[in-house]
Order: C-alpha cells, then sequence, then structure tokens
C-alpha cells in the first residue's frame, strides 16, 4: 500500500524483486536483496475498490534515492540496513514482524514485536494490533549543551555508518572504569575493513559505538567516588556520547587514528584521546555552568 502524507509519496522501487510478497518469498529461502527508496511528487491514483489497477509510470523523483542492503543472518533474522539506520525483521507464520531499530540518535527493541505485513493480504483485509519496546534515544543527551548538539549534528550529517550498542555491562578492568568504545571501521576483510582512501586521507564506510551503560549507572552514584559521580544519567551519557562521537566523525582525527596504526603495526596513536576528552570537558563545563 502506498500512503499520501501531505501529497507527498514514499514509494518503495524493488530492483531486482518484483513485488514484496515474492521479496519475502526471497527472504525466507535467504537470498538477499537490494532496493530503492526515494520521495516522489504526490499524485492521485485513481479510483479505490477491487480489481482496479494504478499507474505509477509518470512518477517524478523528489529527491536522490538512496539504496537499501537486505541481509539475514544465521538465525534467521532479516535486516534492512538503509543510510543511517538499520532495522531488523523475523517472520512468524505468515506475519512479518519488526523487532528492533536502531540509528545513529536511537535503539529500539520491541518485546512484543511490531506487526509490518501478513501474507497474502488481499482487499479489504486490515491490520491491527498493539506493540510494546523499550529503547535508548541519545538525541536528547546530546542536545543538553551548546558543544553536545554539535556532536549531534556531526552524528546527523556523517557519511558513516555509525552503528550504536548500548549494554549494561559494567566494564573495570585494571581499577579502570570503561564508559564508551569505538571501532573505527569492522572486522570484515572484504570491504577492507570498513575503511577507505580518498584524495590523501582515510575515511569510515562503518564504525561502531558501544556505551557501557552499567559501566556510567554506576558511576554517577552519590557515593562512587567516579569521575560522572552526582551527574545524572542523562548528563553522563551525553558526556560519553560526545566523547565517542569524535572517534568516528572527525574526519582529521579519523585519519590520523588509521595513519598511525597502520604505519605502526596496530598500535593505537598515543594522542588518539586529546581532542574526544576536550570535548568532554567542554561539556561537562556546560552542564555545570546550567
Amino acid at each position: 500500500m502506498i500512503k499520501s502524507v501531505t501529497k507527498q509519496l514514499l514509494l518503495f522501487l524493488l530492483v531486482f524483486i518484483p513485488s514484496m510478497t515474492s521479496a519475502c518469498d526471497a527472504v525466507l529461502k535467504g537470498n538477499i536483496g537490494k532496493y530503492m527508496l526515494t520521495r516522489v511528487e504526490g499524485v492521485y491514483p485513481g479510483e479505490c475498490g477491487v480489481d482496479c489497477i494504478w499507474d505509477f509510470s509518470e512518477l517524478k523523483y523528489l529527491e536522490k534515492p538512496q539504496y537499501l542492503q537486505c541481509d539475514v543472518d544465521s538465525m534467521g533474522q532479516i535486516m534492512i540496513f538503509g543510510d543511517k539506520c538499520i532495522n531488523y525483521y523475523t517472520f512468524k507464520g505468515d506475519t512479518l514482524l519488526q523487532v528492533g531499530k536502531e540509528s545513529p540518535l536511537e535503539i529500539i527493541s520491541y518485546s512484543i514485536p511490531l506487526h509490518n505485513m501478513k501474507y497474502p493480504i488481499v482487499y479489504g483485509d486490515s491490520l491491527y494490533i498493539e506493540f510494546e519496546g523499550e529503547g535508548v534515544y541519545c538525541g536528547d543527551h546530546l542536545s543538553m549543551t551548546r558543544i553536545g548538539i554539535g556532536q549531534l549534528q556531526n552524528l546527523i550529517n556523517s557519511s558513516t555508518k555509525i552503528h550504536i550498542e548500548m549494554t549494561n555491562e559494567i566494564k573495570n578492568e585494571k581499577n579502570s572504569m570503561t564508559y564508551g568504545e569505538t571501532i573505527q571501521g569492522n572486522f570484515d576483510k572484504n570491504s577492507n575493513y570498513g575503511r577507505y582512501f580518498v584524495n590523501g586521507q582515510y575515511r569510515l564506510n562503518d564504525a561502531n559505538i558501544k556505551i557501557y551503560f552499567g559501566s556510567i549507572k554506576e558511576s554517577i552514584r552519590s557515593d562512587s567516588g567516579l569521575k560522572y559521580e552526582g551527574l545524572s544519567e542523562d548528563e553522563a551519557l551525553g558526556i560519553v556520547m560526545s566523547h565517542e562521537t569524535v572517534h568516528c566523525t572527525n574526519i582529521t582525527e579519523i585519519d590520523a587514528d588509521i595513519k598511525y596504526e597502520v604505519k605502526h603495526g596496530g598500535k593505537p596513536r598515543p594522542d588518539r584521546e586529546v581532542l574526544p576528552r576536550e570535548i568532554k570537558k567542554q561539556v561537562r563545563h556546560e552542564l555545570e555552568e546550567k
């Protein structure tokens, strides 16, 4: 179904798969597919009813299309990779369920999945069911300060696909608490580990931020004696996210980090934390002045 919203349409054009039904059949068989998503000019499709044919051959694109990649993992979970987001689906019987989603700004896991589609579907069918989920939205935490808002814009505008993982794990090694970690790239050798070289600089196709929310909650306790003692969860999370964002959005820092790593056999650049720590310091200073 194509739904009109303020006279604009969201149209999914299947590049390799001719219909949503056959797309789902292909996914069930373990095949991957590519899709093209674009916004088009609003049109009146014609009369509704049984056996009606709508002709969209004259649609006009309003923006450059983005391409979506569909993959299936070993557990049968379907992953749709967009420009800056990943949606997770699974099949249960004849129903396509959305079980989660993530982007640079949010992570949501549905305890009661969202029912996206039931197959087959015919004219007159409807689908209604409640859904429930929990998640973390990073935008609120970053938008508490001027510096944080700048980091939020860097996340939004980055061409890198940034994966954010929140864990309740407390990571404390050698009496040193870890609140966040960033991997500049991925572990796929076939994709050059999510890195590429252009105009004399290293850039990232992929990056992974891991936030240890358990460490943050431990640190903010009034008697913890740790660096975030007395702060709220939102304040501490905003500080940590501002820090980690530098590692995956600042082009100069990324280039310097990778060049040093390549030249020194994989060792991290000694001063790679200087700018992130300065950003973190500025965010905390802004919070304290409020």
